[in-house]
């Protein structure tokens, strides 16, 4: 039986089918797959949305028995794919001054930073999905791909927000709760897609 701090579980609850996946972590960074799941979803789902709640969460369930029964246990967490016309992105460039002056940049600042990008100009409304950083200045250093560890004073980043009506997303959370799966978490769809098959080249 895998650890469970070695098993990433996935939904996609498409506007025609529920997708579940259970793959384990490798020590090596891999993943393995160890579990899928598909059930048809004729009705329920609209550009994205809830619009028949019971028949989505029927669904759920079914992608994910099959998954668990592959895979030989629970999908207790998933991260979870949306799509739709409610999701907006938005250009931030949020700054933060390093105190005391001219330290190494840490993981802290680094999430400081990051805070400081979801909540930049966040439309009313709306929650952040994912926040997708392009690159990093400090000081007079730019187009950094990661600074931690580097030196500086002040220190700021390109990224890209993307956000969502709060409504949608958070009846989709209902739905896979009410089958017996917390949400990890939500990735836009075609950021998903192309964090599986671009090349670090091409996403560059």
């Amino acid at each position: 039986m895998m650890a469970s701090d070695t098993l990433l579980s996935a939904l996609d609850v498409g506007n025609s089918r529920v997708l579940a996946l259970m793959a384990e972590v490798t020590p090596e960074g891999e993943l393995v797959v160890r579990g899928a799941g598909m059930a048809p979803l004729p009705e329920g789902m609209e550009a994205g949305q809830v619009v028949g709640f019971k028949s989505v969460v029927e669904r759920i369930k079914e992608a994910v028995q099959e998954a668990e029964t592959s895979a030989r246990m629970p999908m207790e967490r998933a991260w979870v794919s949306v799509a739709g016309t409610y999701v907006v992105g938005k250009n931030t460039n949020p700054e933060l001054p390093i105190a005391p002056r001219r330290q190494p940049i840490t993981a802290k600042d680094l999430q400081r930073l990051w805070d400081a990008a979801r909540w930049q100009n966040l439309p009313p409304g709306h929650v952040v999905l994912n926040v997708l950083p392009h690159d990093f200045t400090l000081d007079d250093q730019e187009h950094l791909v990661n600074p931690e560890g580097m030196v500086g004073s002040r220190l700021s980043m390109n990224a890209l927000v993307l956000s969502s009506k709060e409504g949608p997303p958070r009846t989709l959370e209902k739905a896979i709760n009410d089958a017996g799966v917390a949400v990890e978490g939500f990735l836009f769809a075609p950021v998903a897609a192309s964090l599986a098959v671009l090349t670090p080249e091409e996403k560059a």
